[in-house]
C-alpha cells in the first residue's frame, strides 16, 4: 500500500460495460492511486496505456463520456461518505457555468471479478499529454496547485502573482489584461456555491499560442464540498459564501466553519492568487456590478431546479452512504443554496430585497430572457434596477406577438425590457392568426 512509482504498475486487462454492451476493452499498467487516502479502507487505483502495454492512450468518448478527449491515464476514486461523490456535482455545475472540468464517470467496478462498489473515472491530468489533446500542442503554462508542476510553468505563474502584487488597488478593467475575468468569476462562484472548503488547487493556464493569452482556471478534485467541517450549527445551505475564499473573519470564526482547519490550510489559501484576485476585484464598482449581474444570471437561468432535478435523477443509483451526499440532503442543499446566495450579495453590496419577475407563457413558447434561452412559465429574482428583458425566440416568431400585458398595462414593441423596481407579472399576447 505504501509503494509508490511506475514500477509498482502491474499489467491490468480494462474492460467498460454499458448497458450490456462491451465498449473498452484494453491492457493497461494498473497501481494504486492516491496519498493519504490509500490507507483509508479501500484504495483508489490508476491505470496508464502506453505502448508497453499496446496503447500509448484511449479513447475519452468510450471511457470517460462522448465529449472527453484521448486520455493517457484514468483515476478510478473510490466513492466514500467524504470522498468522491460531491465531485461530480460540483463537476456538472461547473460544466452548466461554462467552466473547464477533468473528464468523467461514475461506474461500478469490479477487480478480479469482485464487486468493488461504485468508483469515480476521472481524466488524469497530465501537462504534456492534456496539452497536445486540448489545445493542440504543448505551447503553455499549467500550474498546478497542489502536485508537480515545471519550472517554466512555475516562473510564469511567480510572475502573475508578482503582477497582481503591482497592481494593487486592481480594477477589473486592469485584471483584464492578464487574466481571463468571466473564467475567474465562475470558478469562484462555482466553489462558493458548493462550499468546497479545500479549494485551493486545480490548475490555471496559459495558452500562449492564443491570439490573446490570458490566465484561466480548471477544476478538479473537489470532494470537500457541501458539507461542515466545522463545530457551528448552521444548517449547509448556510455556509459561507464570500469568506470562503476572502477568509474575512477571526481564526476561530474560520474554523468554526470548517474554512480553516490547520496553519497549512491556512496559508495555503490566503496565498492563492485566486483570492487576492478577488479581494482586489470586489474594491472595484466595476467588477461588483458585474459579479452581481453574473450571479443574478447563473441562479435564474442556468443553476435552476429544473437543472438540479435532472441531475439528481441521473445519478440516483450513486447511494454512498448516510450523510449529507444522500440524495434527499443534497437535493435540499441546492434548493436553497440560492437563495441563501441572494442574500449574502444583497447584504455584502447593500442591495435591498430583490423582487420576483415572472412571465406568465404557456409551456411551448419559446422566448430569450436576459439573453438566455427559455421557455414558458418563467420565474426569476431580481434585484432594484437591475434590467430584465424578454422576446420571442426566432423559432416562435410565425406565432407574431401581438403586446406585452405588464401588471396588467399594454406594452407594445418585439422585445420588452423593463428596470426591476417592484415584482412584476408578464404576459405575452399572441396575434390571432
Amino acid at each position: 500500500m505504501r509503494a509508490t512509482g511506475p514500477e509498482w504498475e502491474r499489467l491490468a486487462s480494462v474492460s467498460l460495460w454499458k448497458d450490456g454492451e462491451l465498449v473498452v476493452g484494453s491492457r493497461a499498467g494498473l497501481r494504486i492511486h492516491g496519498d493519504s487516502s490509500r490507507y483509508q479502507g479501500d484504495p483508489s487505483f490508476r491505470l496508464h496505456f502506453r505502448p508497453t502495454y499496446g496503447a500509448s492512450r484511449i479513447s475519452g468518448g468510450r471511457l470517460l463520456g462522448p465529449d472527453a478527449a484521448p486520455a493517457t491515464a484514468v483515476v478510478v476514486h473510490v466513492v466514500r461518505d467524504q470522498g468522491h461523490y460531491p465531485n461530480i456535482f460540483v463537476f456538472e455545475i461547473a460544466r452548466r457555468l461554462g467552466l473547464p472540468t477533468v473528464a468523467f464517470r461514475p461506474a461500478r467496478v469490479y477487480l478480479n471479478g469482485q464487486p468493488r462498489g461504485i468508483y469515480v473515472l476521472t481524466e488524469r491530468v497530465m501537462p504534456d499529454g492534456w496539452g497536445l489533446t486540448h489545445f493542440g500542442d504543448n505551447d503553455f503554462f499549467m500550474y498546478v496547485y497542489k502536485g508537480e508542476t515545471k519550472q517554466p510553468s512555475r516562473d510564469a505563474h511567480t510572475a502573475l502573482e508578482e503582477w497582481v502584487e503591482e497592481n494593487q488597488p486592481l480594477t477589473m478593467e486592469r485584471a483584464a489584461e492578464r487574466i481571463d475575468v468571466a473564467n475567474l468569476t465562475r470558478h469562484l462562484f462555482t466553489v462558493m456555491f458548493c462550499f468546497t472548503t479545500d479549494w485551493a488547487q486545480g490548475a490555471s493556464m496559459l495558452d500562449r499560442d492564443h491570439a490573446d493569452p490570458k490566465w484561466f482556471w480548471m477544476h478538479w478534485d473537489m470532494d470537500q464540498s457541501f458539507y461542515l467541517r466545522g463545530s457551528n450549527r448552521l444548517e449547509p445551505w448556510q455556509q459561507p459564501f464570500f469568506e470562503l475564499v476572502t477568509l474575512q473573519g477571526t481564526r476561530d470564526e474560520l474554523e468554526a466553519y470548517g474554512i480553516v482547519t490547520d496553519d497549512r490550510h491556512d496559508a495555503r489559501h490566503r496565498q492563492d492568487v485566486r483570492r487576492m484576485l478577488f479581494i482586489q476585484l470586489l474594491r472595484d464598482p466595476q467588477y461588483r456590478r458585474y459579479f452581481v449581474r453574473f450571479a443574478t444570471d447563473a441562479l435564474n437561468h442556468e443553476l435552476t431546479p429544473a437543472f438540479f432535478d435532472d441531475m439528481l435523477v441521473r445519478y440516483s443509483s450513486l447511494e454512498p452512504g448516510p450523510g449529507v451526499y444522500s440524495r434527499v440532503d443534497l437535493g435540499e442543499y441546492l434548493r436553497r443554496r440560492p437563495d441563501f446566495v441572494r442574500s449574502e450579495m444583497a447584504n455584502r453590496f447593500n442591495l435591498g430585497s430583490p423582487w420576483i419577475v415572472r412571465v406568465d407563457a404557456p409551456e411551448s413558447l419559446a422566448m430569450v430572457i436576459d439573453g438566455f434561452p427559455e421557455t414558458g412559465p418563467y420565474t426569476g429574482v431580481y434585484y432594484r434596477q437591475q434590467t430584465f428583458s424578454v422576446r420571442l425566440a426566432a423559432e416562435d416568431a410565425p406565432r407574431r406577438l401581438s403586446h406585452w400585458v405588464v401588471d396588467g398595462e399594454r406594452v407594445d414593441g418585439a422585445q420588452l425590457r423593463l428596470a426591476v423596481t417592484e415584482a412584476h407579472v408578464i404576459r405575452p399576447v399572441l396575434a390571432a392568426r
